[in-house]
């Protein structure tokens, strides 16, 4: 016990070293941050990409592959998930707890801004959000009966997507698995260049244009 045999014969020694430990500790305290609720979550980026009609072949070979490349080179990418589904494609980024989240969400944004070019006019814009756990999905429903998917689909999205989008408190609705109606059109390539025309030309004069919903109509 040689500090203890050093204190009692240094009293006075003793008694100013334990008043600086405790001018040292008052004086760390005041400096000392403070979390009520620190971030234990690593920084997690969401990217979403529609490509309306599109099977999971074309959007992973137009939407995802680019993405994945132009994401990567970002810093502090701790794991990259992605999946291509019918008609759109995601991506979930999480990146090192040292990463600010709002910087990880500008570097997305530059890496994504580029290619929306390549990504085609058919696709919809990137949409670029933070991941945050809180806030995830509360309720989740299924619903499922021996009528045609296509009616099924309909029916949840007006009574139950559409109403539930207008209760107070909700802040979005996302519904998946429907089936809508599709009309697919068929054409003669032969005549095409008889006529002397493109399909971008058919889509953009002739079906583009018919292809809108007018409040007005009654049958």
């Amino acid at each position: 016990m040689k500090l203890a045999d050093v204190s009692i014969r240094n009293p006075v020694f003793a008694l100013m070293m334990s008043v600086a430990l405790v001018t040292l500790g008052l004086f760390s305290y005041r400096s000392l941050g403070v979390d009520l609720m620190p971030r234990t979550e690593s920084a997690n980026v969401n990217v979403r990409v529609g490509l309306p009609g599109a099977s999971a072949e074309e959007v992973e070979s137009t939407i995802i592959e680019p993405l994945e490349t132009a994401v990567n080179s970002i810093s502090g990418i701790d794991e990259l998930r992605t999946n291509a589904n019918q008609g759109n494609g995601n991506a979930n980024i999480t990146f090192n707890l040292e990463k600010d989240l709002d910087v990880a969400v500008q570097d997305v944004r530059d890496k994504v801004a580029p290619l929306v070019q390549r990504f085609g006019r058919d696709a919809t814009a990137p949409v670029v959000q933070k991941q945050n756990p809180d806030n995830g999905s509360i309720l989740n429903l299924a619903v499922y009966g021996d009528r045609d998917f296509k009616e099924l689909s309909e029916l949840v999205d007006k009574k139950i997507k559409q109403v539930l989008e207008t209760t107070n408190g909700v802040s979005e609705v996302q519904f998946s698995g429907e089936r809508r109606r599709q009309i697919q059109l068929l054409l003669n390539g032969d005549r095409l260049s008889a006529y002397g025309l493109t399909v971008d030309q058919v889509q953009a004069n002739r079906v583009l244009p018919e292809n809108v919903e007018d409040p007005f109509f009654r049958e």
